[in-house]
């Protein structure tokens, strides 16, 4: 309606999108004009994967320590989850956290992500001195769920969330 699509072929080509395409598309082209309109009604995969996979881990250890890392971190999740903003902010917090031994969550490097070290023992952890304190989720390098975390640590965008939302306000500053 505001005739960005301006042929019945450009018409045919949006509506064969997918519907995260077509929200990016439409704020492209509009900036921020219909963002209270866009619902989006379900997680991206690495939130879905973070709910299933991730999340039963988290929960074991925090269960034991009331915080995640001990006196390193001082890393208090939001356990138990009940709610999508409990769920999210997790994930942020995980994202975000970076300490005097590296980021929780490393992006470029994911075996050296922190959480990996928190979660295993200490003989098995990269840095020893962070491993697990008790029993710890992650047996080994060769435990399925060290192998489910690393993978779902590797499909997260390069880019951590802080910078992408800082880019995203930037984006939109200027485009408005």
């Amino acid at each position: 309606r505001d005739g960005i699509l301006q042929s019945a072929d450009d018409v045919q080509r949006f509506w064969k999108m997918s519907r995260t395409k077509q929200a990016q598309f439409i704020k492209k082209n509009t900036g921020f004009k219909y963002q209270k309109e866009i619902m989006i009604n379900n997680d991206p995969e690495v939130i879905l994967e973070f709910r299933k996979r991730i999340v039963p881990m988290l929960k074991k250890i925090v269960d034991r320590n009331g915080f995640l890392g001990g006196d390193d971190t001082g890393l208090k999740l939001i356990m138990p989850i009940r709610s999508e903003p409990d769920l999210y902010g997790d994930f942020f917090l995980l994202d975000t956290y970076k300490g005097d031994h590296g980021d929780m969550l490393d992006h470029e490097q994911p075996e050296a992500s922190l959480l990996l070290n928190y979660l295993m023992p200490k003989n098995e952890s990269k840095r020893p001195a962070l491993g697990s304190r008790g029993k710890s989720v992650i047996r080994s390098k060769q435990d399925p769920k060290y192998k489910e975390l690393i993978s779902w640590i590797k499909s997260l965008p390069r880019k951590k969330i802080d910078a992408l939302m800082k880019e995203d306000k930037a984006s939109g500053e200027t485009e408005q």
